[in-house]
């Protein structure tokens, strides 16, 4: 549906290298919007206060932020490098010398401050700050990457609890038809008519149905245990999931924008990194450039402590320097090639994360027709299976069928059910990685 994306993306790819040099430093690092709003698409209303519960209690989540805030801590530091540096100093100092045999003791007091400001002629400490920037915003859109996974996680946890809840409640339906055809078979065999081997033949099958539901069961309260660490409560499986599997509100639309898949927060992250190695590429080139400094200094030195505030005791001086690199080993080479080798590695990480986004995109896109094919055909099954099972019923208890055609109808019928439920749920979770694939939805 969307291979055609996979054609704009190469070209798109080499032209945003041209432009990505020249991203605005003042940039607004304003929060990118939320991306859960794809939650509303389920028939589950309850989906969307869980995701945003996650949201706020995950440590993950937590920990994302924290990333964020020490990104753009970074981000002040760089820009603070354009800014003049001021420092305030006082000393006080008591002396005593011997000179020719007279002592003489010398007081002295001090008040000076500083100066200090590197001319960026050149442009370096500005690419400083704009590689700082693209990780700021790296870090953004990884935060926004991890809220969207968790968001994804949840869902499937949430759709996963739900299943396993309905699969141990057919379970024990299936416990109650096999011990429902016990009876039916022991009171045949009392009467005469059948004989030990199909009381023995439902006994078994009986004992292995309560073996199966109780491992259903298990798998009940391991899906609300790892829902509930998703959530960022304490995993003791007190939460109880109501109903059966939700439906689907939205169908998958004809067309899809490419812009969608550039939407991912984790192409984002890829991209924003991308630029932060051009930058640090380009600072790297400009090592070799001249750096000018200047320097002032000024304030108020006396022998008296009292005299600091005189105007005769002033004192200051102005100084500027000029620093050429001329020799330092191969560290400037080898500090480019370093910022190369980050770009290209930006770059091609950038590639892979664009590419791996249209092939998930177009796996799930595939994927979700022939589920909706498989859900039907076992909707069907289930159906047919129901029918027969009632037959083999009536059959057996009119001495037209065997005890093993009985077991093996019901048998069938138990699997096509359980088979269902479990494709239902591999739709669900198929329609959660599209939204993933394309960065929260279609909107």
């Amino acid at each position: 549906m969307i291979a055609f994306l996979q054609r704009l993306a190469w070209p798109g790819l080499f032209f945003l290298l041209t432009a990505c040099a020249h991203v605005p430093v003042a940039d607004s690092l304003a929060d990118a919007p939320p991306l859960t709003g794809w939650t509303e698409d389920f028939d589950a209303p309850r989906l969307g206060a869980l995701v945003e519960e996650a949201l706020s209690n995950h440590p993950s989540i937590k920990a994302s932020l924290a990333r964020v805030s020490a990104a753009r801590a970074r981000l002040r530091v760089s820009g603070a490098a354009l800014l003049p540096g001021v420092d305030l100093g006082a000393s006080a100092g008591r002396s005593r010398t011997n000179s020719r045999g007279r002592e003489v003791t010398i007081s002295r007091f001090a008040l000076t401050g500083e100066v200090s400001w590197e001319a960026d002629l050149w442009g370096r400490l500005r690419q400083r700050e704009a590689a700082a920037l693209g990780e700021a915003r790296a870090a953004r859109a990884d935060l926004a990457a991890a809220r969207l996974l968790l968001a994804g996680q949840v869902a499937k946890a949430w759709f996963a609890a739900v299943e396993a809840s309905s699969q141990a409640a057919l379970a024990e339906r299936e416990v109650e038809n096999f011990a429902a055809t016990l009876k039916i078979i022991r009171r045949r065999y009392e009467a005469g008519i059948g004989d030990a081997l199909d009381v023995r033949l439902a006994s078994g099958n009986l004992d292995s149905a309560r073996a199966n539901a109780a491992l259903r069961r298990q798998r009940v309260d391991a899906t609300r245990r790892a829902l509930e660490q998703l959530l960022g409560r304490y995993p003791e499986g007190a939460l109880h999931p109501a109903g059966g599997l939700p439906g689907l509100s939205a169908a998958v639309p004809a067309d899809l924008s490419v812009e969608l898949v550039h939407r991912r927060p984790d192409v984002r992250a890829s991209l924003a990194r991308l630029r932060a190695a051009l930058h640090r590429s380009e600072d790297a080139a400009r090592n070799y450039l001249p750096a000018i400094r200047l320097t002032g200094n000024g304030g108020v030195a006396s022998a008296a402590l009292k005299d600091l505030l005189d105007v005769d005791s002033l004192i200051w001086s102005i100084t500027a320097s000029l620093t050429q690199p001329l020799f330092h080993g191969d560290r400037l080479r080898a500090e480019r090639t370093l910022a190369q080798a980050g770009v290209s590695e930006a770059l091609y990480n950038y590639a892979d994360r664009l590419m791996r986004a249209f092939q998930e995109v177009e796996t799930a896109l595939a994927a979700e027709p022939m589920l909706r094919e498989r859900v039907a055909h076992f909707e069907q099954a289930a159906a047919d299976l129901e029918a027969a099972e009632r037959l083999a019923l009536s059959r057996y208890q009119a001495g037209l069928a065997t005890i093993t055609s009985l077991l093996d109808t019901r048998r069938r019928a138990f699997n096509f059910r359980a088979n269902l439920l479990a494709s239902k749920l591999n739709l669900l979770n198929n329609r959660v990685d599209l939204y993933l694939a394309l960065g929260g939805g279609y909107r």
